[in-house]
């Protein structure tokens, strides 16, 4: 097996796999057909395709198998970025662990590729306890495809270390953002619709729970409570029992929002409001989990939905700022950058002011000679980038804070004001020649807020979680 690269690499896959024309082999080297039908992408194992339950000792404790990634039908691929959990939910421990993954037999492997293509590795994580994740991502360089007819992205091998049963899944959305997992075809882009199928796994006796809720047909709009319904959750080995059977519920939305865990009485029916942080509404796709334990032999079932949270007109301008040196001399310029980007689906017209704190407040106009930073900003080209100079001639040596504040104009109300504004500070030294200012003593630098703001493969934004490890798995669809 491969050496395990635990090394995050932050490339921005949809720059890397950007090509002006494409060639398309298979691992022989021949050029291909686009492959025909609906896309497909598959946890399965050889002997035990997707459902690997076996009581017999051969998934004993200490015994090892391996799971491929599998694409069908996929048609020609550049790329993947895909996470595949094996645990059902951080509570429960799962019963496998991971012990190495492989890309080497798997289509992506550069075998019978031209010279001038190769495969590139941008990112792999393995995390163990308490997110149980292997997210890979893989891309053909130099302006060749690959074929996704049928063949494995990359296989996983796991030990077994406990008796119980987990799943294994492939991550589709969080936070949001919907997993971008291929990418492909004649436009080099992602692929939209795609069958995914997990597996099971099982190695103790009894007839595991089936999980089951139901969910609204139609989007719900942000910030609107969100029914759903655990009660056709039934255990089939124990229907007339208590709660069909079913001992614990546990549901978990993907978002900023706790899991919500109980029994029948408290928890097989919940209402949820789908937030991006504490205080922000979520809109997007999220993957909505319910986990119900049976009461006559502790088995875990699942069932896991994507909803997508129907923002509505949403207005959302956000900000970074940098300076181009943290330190100066008296009589030096600093440059400032300011980068702004649409990140609502709206198109708007932007205010932005730009100062520092120079007998008082003294404002700043861009470099490109424009009186003030007014401009538009629309869904098709959402980005802007605007330079500043600040002079420190006749300037007293101490700390200089740079603030940029970004407005919406006209009626529309930003829907989360919390990244319109950022700040980037620098020192200013004393030239040799300049007398000393007596009671200087700032010993910080203070950079604050700066936004994210680069579009990484599928767009995925990372949110602010309860916990490390909410921040862990959360951050896998990013």
């Amino acid at each position: 097996m491969l050496m395990r690269n635990r090394i995050l690499v932050p490339v921005i896959l949809i720059i890397a796999i950007s090509v002006l024309s494409l060639v398309h082999y298979n691992g022989n080297g021949y050029p291909l057909a686009n492959a025909a039908g609906n896309p497909k992408l598959k946890i399965v194992n050889s002997t035990y395709a997707s459902n690997l339950t076996d009581i017999t000792g051969a998934l004993g404790l200490g015994q090892t198998f391996t799971v491929g990634v599998v694409v069908q039908d996929a048609g020609l691929l550049t790329g993947f970025d895909v996470a595949v959990g094996y645990s059902m939910n951080q509570r429960l421990t799962p019963p496998i662990i991971e012990t190495s993954y492989d890309l080497r037999t798997g289509i992506f492997n550069g075998i019978g590729l031209p010279s001038e293509c190769q495969p590139y590795n941008l990112r792999t994580d393995v995390l163990g306890d308490p997110v149980y994740i292997v997210r890979i991502a893989e891309v053909i360089l130099g302006g060749c495809q690959v074929d996704g007819t049928n063949g494995a992205l990359f296989t996983i091998t796991f030990q077994v270390t406990d008796m119980n049963a987990t799943s294994i899944d492939v991550q589709q959305a969080a936070a949001g953002q919907k997993a971008q997992l291929l990418i492909g075809g004649s436009s080099n882009s992602a692929l939209q619709i795609i069958e995914i199928t997990g597996a099971y796994f099982r190695n103790v006796a009894g007839i595991p729970p089936t999980a089951k809720f139901s969910a609204p047909s139609a989007p719900p709009a942000i910030g609107s409570t969100v029914n759903f319904n655990g009660t056709l959750s039934v255990d089939s080995d124990n229907p007339t029992g208590s709660s069909k059977g079913i001992k614990t519920f546990i549901w978990d939305f993907s978002d900023a929002q706790p899991n919500v865990v109980g029994n029948a009485a408290d928890a097989s029916i919940v209402h949820h409001i789908f937030l991006t942080t504490p205080s922000v509404l979520g809109a997007g796709y999220y993957t909505v989990t319910l986990v119900v334990i049976d009461s006559d032999n502790g088995l875990p079932g699942i069932q896991r939905t994507v909803v997508f949270i129907d923002p509505g007109k949403t207005h959302n301008v956000a900000l970074s700022l940098s300076a181009d040196k943290p330190v100066a001399t008296v009589g030096d310029t600093v440059g400032v950058t300011v980068t702004v980007v649409n990140r609502g689906n709206q198109n708007d017209n932007v205010k932005l002011d730009v100062s520092y704190d120079f007998q008082g407040t003294t404002k700043l106009s861009p470099d490109n000679g424009a009186v003030d930073g007014n401009f538009s900003l629309a869904i098709s080209s959402p980005r802007t980038t605007l330079k500043y100079t600040v002079p420190t001639a006749n300037h007293s040596p101490r700390v200089y804070t740079v603030k940029a504040v970004a407005t919406i104009l006209g009626n529309a109300t930003d829907s989360n004001t919390s990244d319109n504004s950022d700040t980037v500070s620098f020192t200013l030294q004393a030239t040799n020649n300049s007398s000393p200012v007596a009671n200087f003593g700032v010993t910080t630098i203070v950079i604050g807020g700066a936004v994210a703001l680069a579009a990484v493969l599928g767009a995925v934004q990372f949110m602010r979680r309860r916990s490390r490890a909410k921040e862990a798995s959360e951050e896998l669809l990013a």
